[in-house]
Order: structure tokens, then C-alpha cells, then sequence
């Protein structure tokens, strides 16, 4: 059940040894460093760098002292934030990429057409287009055709 919990975890952008660190504070905590090192099998020498990730993530609380406490977020909380970074994640994801495609869009709008009946053609087939967008969008057609 552990290795099915620190799988999760890893699909929640936890490193093994964060999720290993973080489910050893959830069994018991406050722990020291040392603590959390020797009842997750984190490296010694990894362990306070794992720590500081965690909470900077907000993934953890440190109780500052000359021996450092350290205390999960509760699961819930912690599946709770997950899922509002990812959603705002979502959203500036579609904002940006919808942005991107109107400006990408834009740029095809942009002819280099050369002579005056090629341009006058152009501007036709642009009426044209234009018209008959117009009347499948409003239904209505243009008289003078």
C-alpha cells in the first residue's frame, strides 16, 4: 500500500525521496530532520535539502529552533492546493496558448501581393469571404451580388 501511496505522490511532482519524507511526517511528526531521514530512508546528506523543497512547496511546516520541527500539511489540504496551482496552471495555459494561436492567426493574415490586378483580386476574394461569412452567421445576403 506504501509503494502505491509514494506512486501517487510522484504523480503529484514529488521526488521519491519527497514523497518518502513527507509520508514519514504523516505517520508521526513533529519530527527533527534527523528524525525524518531515519524513518523514510532519505539520506542523511539529502535530507534537510529535501526539507527546504517541501517547504517551500508549502508541502510542509517548519517550527524554527535550534533543533528544526517539521510537520506535514494535511493530505486533504495538501491534495487541495494541489488542485488549485494545477487549475490555475489550466488557466494560463489556455489564456496564453489562445493568445498565441490569435497572434499566429494574425500573422497568416499577411500577404506580400505584388501588382495592381493581384491586389485587386485579393480584395475581392476578401469581400467575398466577407459576405459570406455575414450571411451564415446574421442569415442574410447581400443584394448587389
Amino acid at each position: 500500500m506504501k509503494e502505491n501511496i509514494l506512486e501517487t505522490l510522484k504523480n503529484l511532482n514529488f521526488t521519491e525521496y519527497e514523497a518518502k519524507a513527507y509520508l514519514a511526517l504523516l505517520e508521526e511528526s513533529p519530527l527533527t530532520g534527523y528524525a525524518v531521514a531515519k524513518n523514510s530512508g532519505v539520506p542523511r546528506s539529502r535530507i534537510y535539502e529535501i526539507l527546504d523543497s517541501l517547504a517551500i512547496r508549502g508541502d510542509i511546516l517548519v517550527s524554527p529552533g535550534n533543533t528544526p520541527q517539521y510537520t506535514p500539511v494535511p493530505a486533504n489540504e495538501l491534495i487541495k492546493n494541489r488542485r488549485m496551482k494545477a487549475e490555475e496552471n489550466f488557466e494560463l495555459a489556455e489564456k496564453s496558448l489562445a493568445e498565441f494561436e490569435r497572434s499566429a492567426n494574425d500573422r497568416e493574415n499577411i500577404w506580400n501581393i505584388m501588382g495592381r490586378n493581384e491586389i485587386l483580386d485579393k480584395v475581392k476574394a476578401c469581400i467575398l469571404s466577407a459576405e459570406k461569412e455575414y450571411s451564415w452567421k446574421f442569415g442574410k445576403t447581400n443584394s448587389k451580388n
